[in-house]
Parts: C-alpha cells; sequence; structure tokens
C-alpha cells in the first residue's frame, strides 16, 4: 500500500529515471485526500516497465514498500502529438492530419493494493 506521504512528485521523482517514463498519479479519495494505497505509472516502452518491475518492486517509495504489477485493465492508448517540421498549407496534399501525425503507446498500471 502506498502511504499518505506519496505524492505524484515522489513516484515522478522515482520513475523518472527511466527513459519512457510518461506520468505518474497517486489514486486519492476524492473526499478526504488520503491515498487509496495505490496509484498508475505510464512508460511508454513495455522493455522500461520491465526494468522497473526487476529494479523497484518492494524497494520502499515513502514509509512503505511498493509492489508493482502490470495493469488488469485492458491496454489503454496515449496518443502523444507530433507537429510537422515545417507548417504547411491545408491544402497541402502532404499535410499530415492531427490523427496521422499521433503516436500509440502503451499505458502501465502501477497498483500497490495488494488485490
Amino acid at each position: 500500500d502506498l502511504g499518505n506521504e506519496v505524492t505524484d512528485e515522489l513516484l515522478t521523482k522515482t520513475f523518472s529515471k527511466y527513459p519512457s517514463f510518461i506520468k505518474a498519479k497517486v489514486v486519492r479519495d476524492k473526499r478526504t485526500q488520503k491515498t487509496k494505497g495505490y496509484g498508475f505509472i505510464s512508460f511508454a516502452e513495455p522493455d522500461d516497465f520491465a526494468r522497473a518491475w526487476k529494479e523497484m518492486n518492494g524497494k520502499y517509495v515513502g514509509n512503505r514498500p511498493i509492489k508493482l504489477r502490470k495493469s488488469q485493465w485492458k491496454d489503454r492508448n496515449v496518443e502523444i502529438i507530433r507537429e510537422p517540421k515545417a507548417p504547411r498549407g491545408p491544402h497541402d496534399p502532404e499535410a499530415l492530419t492531427r490523427k496521422e501525425r499521433a503516436k500509440p503507446y502503451k499505458v502501465k498500471k502501477l497498483n500497490n493494493a495488494g488485490k
């Protein structure tokens, strides 16, 4: 379980050493703002998730050891928009649409609830 002292910033600091780290989020109760005991860590590359799992599983983040595991949810896609190098006019046949510039990434979940 993640303790109440663990913040998004602490998880970000802990996992930002992995090159494809994207985002960290601690899940909190909306009313009390206490942690629900788990969070999410997102990586662009599965290899970085595997490396983080090997290196960080059981390590202390805050006052408690963490347990890493792949999300039980269906894989989610995150779209990162990549702008073209040179702006092109709307009638240019080589102009990329916003959807064509997006590159999908898999999102991994960190769950410390032990459920």
